[in-house]
């Protein structure tokens, strides 16, 4: 839905024990988290080829995001995080909290936006969207309406499936000892 009109790039990341055990973990108190890519998709126009985005954080892989990062903020404070053009240095200390370099080229001088993933009261992940600012607009206050709106929907069906997954293993018969 977000690629190409609304975002170049977007991906789905989820705190790792949503993927692992189908649960949503407390926040933790230094307010870092785990989170494992979910999904990704890139548009055609992006100036960035779609292998170079594919390896800054590739699908199923996690990374840990220290409390400062931008991605754990925007978890820990349960709001969007929007980014009109991220400075140098930030995309600079996001590649080394992720030991990502390809963050910075992913990330300065471009748009980025960070929704919290939010079902029952609880934070599942977060969406990314990023935007190259030489080709469109930069994020503003009404996109992250829309990406907040476009969160809680991702955030119900995932939250949907996480139950469905918990009430099938639950109705699984235990194996005989």
């Amino acid at each position: 839905i977000s690629i190409p009109d609304f975002a170049d790039t977007t991906w789905v990341l989820l705190q790792e024990r949503v993927v692992t055990h189908h649960e949503i973990p407390a926040q933790p108190k230094d307010g870092g988290a785990r989170v494992r890519s979910l999904a990704m998709g890139v548009s055609y126009t992006d100036a960035l080829p779609v292998e170079f985005w594919l390896s800054t954080m590739p699908i199923d892989e996690t990374a840990v995001c220290p409390p400062a990062s931008p991605f754990a903020r925007c978890m820990a404070e349960r709001r969007s995080l929007c980014f009109p053009i991220v400075p140098d240095e930030l995309a600079r200390r996001t590649a080394q909290d992720f030991d990502r370099p390809d963050f910075l080229r992913a990330m300065a001088g471009r748009s980025l936006l960070l929704s919290p993933l939010m079902a029952r009261g609880r934070v599942l992940g977060l969406l990314a969207f990023n935007r190259d600012p030489a080709a469109r607009a930069q994020f503003c206050a009404r996109d992250a309406e829309l990406a907040d709106t476009l969160a809680r929907l991702t955030a119900l069906c995932l939250d949907s499936g996480r139950l469905c997954n918990l009430e099938q293993s639950a109705a699984l018969p235990y194996p005989n000892h």
